[in-house]
């Protein structure tokens, strides 16, 4: 039964991806603001493979964004950016080898990505100023500042670069929390490398639904930080946050 619903998932989400992409592409080259419109198709199609996969999400703290500037979140999973994305609908900052990636390439490319360039240091003051100019826009961006896949239960370590675009553009910043709730069966919702990426997509695919909260904390500005102060009172509440959540008898209320 397990792998019959995981089969009829995929080729529902297959299909409608495919028919997307063509008119996303399409809308993307012909529109005059870009940015709204891949803001729009990014909403649009998360939001559908996040219901598709039975993704439930509890939403607390302070309400969800909407303007321009940057919003961090600690990452667990591909499936942060379908949950972030369809709250959001924002930009993303990618690493430039998605650029290759079948099909997910040029789904990421209507999104307007910030592409960064991890093994390429000439292009890295690229990224830093196509980041400055996306955070004076009115899409907010998305950054995982610690560049990788956590299991959930500890943040791990934060990048400084995205830190100091935001103190050099004096923009605010959103911090998010997530945490994915135990499975019935016990799958693991965070992709940390103890299988490939499509053996774990298989078994989410088969999971009937899964649940998450989701903590919006308060905005902070960057006035009198540098980017290391940044960081460190950022991980600082958001760690703390995290621990509560993971401490916490949590049983889904508010589903959307």
């Amino acid at each position: 039964m397990r792998n019959l619903r995981a089969a009829f998932k995929l080729s529902i989400l297959l299909s409608v991806t495919l028919a997307m992409l063509p008119w996303g592409l399409l809308a993307h080259s012909l529109a005059k603001d870009k940015l709204r419109t891949g803001r729009r198709w990014t909403r649009l199609w998360c939001r559908f493979a996040w219901r598709l996969l039975g993704g439930h999400v509890e939403v607390v703290g302070e309400p969800l964004p909407t303007g321009g500037g940057m919003v961090i979140a600690n990452h667990m999973s591909y499936l942060d950016i379908m949950l972030h994305g369809s709250l959001l609908g924002m930009r993303f900052a990618p690493a430039a080898e998605m650029k290759k990636w079948l099909i997910v390439g040029p789904m990421t490319r209507v999104t307007n990505p910030v592409w960064i360039y991890r093994s390429q240091r000439r292009r890295s003051g690229v990224a830093v100023h196509e980041m400055n100019e996306a955070l004076r826009g009115e899409v907010p961006l998305l950054v995982y500042p610690e560049g990788t896949n956590g299991d959930g239960s500890e943040l791990l370590p934060f990048k400084t670069t995205c830190f100091e675009s935001a103190i050099e553009v004096n923009c605010a910043i959103y911090p998010l929390v997530t945490r994915y709730m135990p499975t019935a069966d016990g799958t693991p919702l965070p992709w940390v490398g103890h299988c490939n990426m499509w053996s774990h997509f298989w078994r989410v695919l088969g999971l009937k639904e899964f649940h998450c909260k989701l903590c919006v904390l308060p905005t902070v500005r960057p006035e009198g930080y540098d980017r290391k102060t940044l960081r460190k009172h950022l991980r600082d509440s958001m760690s703390e946050c995290l621990h509560k959540l993971n401490a916490e008898e949590w049983p889904p209320r508010t589903e959307k």
